[in-house]
Formats: C-alpha cells, structure tokens, sequence
C-alpha cells in the first residue's frame, strides 16, 4: 500500500512538471536512441529505407547509450558536421553523398521535434538546429517514346501501371507517389498542383501537375487513404525494367 501511494506521488509529481515545463528525472535519464528507434519504426517502409538509415548513422556517431540530457544544440550541429564529412558505414564503406546527409538529418531533426512536444526535452532543438542545404541536381526524364515503351513492357498490375506513369508524368519519387492522398491535391481542371512534403527531405513542395496525371488516381472517397500502396518488391520490378527501357535506346 505504501509502495502503490509512493508511485501515485510520483506520477503526480510528473505530471506537474510538464505541466509546468519540468522535465521529471525519468524523462531526462531515458534513452534518446530507444526512443529515435520507436519513431524509425512507426515510419520505416523497408531495411534500406532513409528512416533506418538516418538511425544507423547517429548510433555510429552517438553510440547506443546517449541519454536525453546530453541532446543539446552543440550534439546537433557536431552531427551534422559528422554526416557533412561523408562518413561510410554501408558494406561498400562508399561515403554518404551532401543529399543523403540532408535526408538523415531531417529525420534525426523530425525525432527532435517530437521528443519536445511530448516533453522529454525542454528546449524545442528542431527549432534551432537549420536543416542541411540540399545541392542541386539533374534529374533524368523519360521521353515520351520511353515512356510509351516503360507502359508496354509493365505487368498486368493495374495498380503497377497508375503508380509508374504517375510518377513518369510528374517526375516524383515512389516514396513521394506511395504516401501522397486526396488531401494534397489542390485545384481544379486544367489547374492541378499538389502540396505536399518530401519523404526524402521532409521539404514542403508545390508542384503543378497535368489533368492526364490526375486521371491515373482513384476516385476520391469518403477517407483519405494513399492512392498507390507499393510493395518493396514492386518498386525493384519497375527499377529493373527501367534499366530495360534505357538500354532499348
């Protein structure tokens, strides 16, 4: 009985602290890196995925026992310079590119943000630490007559069929095609552009888009739920026939 009014006390007492912007000592000697591997979880899509990735390289410059009380705003600038210097952990050991560093860095800022709103840091560090400056890049567009060809070669799979060509006519990732809803198109006929945020970067975007690329989405319905749900071992089957249609020409 003692022991159940001790532990009610305690609760309590927690529980006055974030009411009041306290950090209870609990909160502040658990694991940031535990709690970095919840949230990878409830985001990961697969192994390789930037989530699982992002998480790999802070444990290689955190280690595994990094407690809340030493996430501070100098740990996340000196993470940053760690992901700037293109470390390699991969098998290959080939060092991480300036865009893959600015992909796990948001993710790592995303936990941040997080953890400060259920309350297990008092400073909101997502705030203050500036995400990483992507580099611009060219991205490669398929020709029509390329396109046509991709079309051709695909399965049966309706779904395989929408996914592609709506990524081969707005030029978006299939992770940005995979999660995009109803909610994220704007406009009307003609004036279509969808708002929506990166899954690589996490960068919010607007982009036009065509009235024959609307077309290959499914009726809007009563929920909200992804227009195009893609399997790993889909998203490696039109990789392959990719390289297919390329060596066509």
């Amino acid at each position: 009985m003692i022991l159940a009014r001790t532990v009610c006390s305690q609760r309590q007492l927690d529980i006055q602290n974030r009411k009041y912007g306290f950090l209870s000592d609990a909160m502040r000697d658990s694991g940031f890196i535990d709690f970095f591997k919840v949230e990878a979880r409830k985001k990961q899509k697969s192994d390789s995925d930037n989530w699982a990735m992002g998480l790999r390289y802070f444990i290689a410059f955190a280690g595994h026992d990094l407690r809340f009380t030493e996430v501070t705003g100098f740990l996340c600038e000196d993470f940053k310079n760690y992901l700037l210097s293109g470390p390699g952990i991969s098998r290959w050991g080939r060092p991480i590119q300036r865009n893959s560093a600015v992909s796990y860095y948001a993710k790592f800022r995303t936990v941040l943000r997080i953890a400060y709103k259920k309350g297990y840091i008092s400073q909101d560090l997502h705030a203050l630490v500036k995400p990483i400056s992507p580099k611009e890049t060219h991205r490669e567009r398929l020709t029509l007559e390329e396109l046509q060809l991709f079309f051709d070669t695909l399965s049966s799979s309706t779904l395989m069929k929408r996914a592609s060509l709506f990524s081969g006519l707005t030029g978006l990732r299939f992770s940005d095609v995979q999660s995009l809803k109803w909610s994220e198109v704007r406009g009307k006929p003609g004036e279509y552009h969808l708002q929506f945020s990166q899954e690589k970067t996490e960068s919010a975007e607007i982009l036009p888009i065509s009235d024959q690329a609307v077309a290959f989405m499914r009726e809007r319905g009563k929920c909200n739920p992804p227009f195009f749900r893609i399997g790993l071992g889909d998203k490696n089957s039109i990789r392959n026939l990719l390289i297919f249609v390329f060596l066509q020409f």
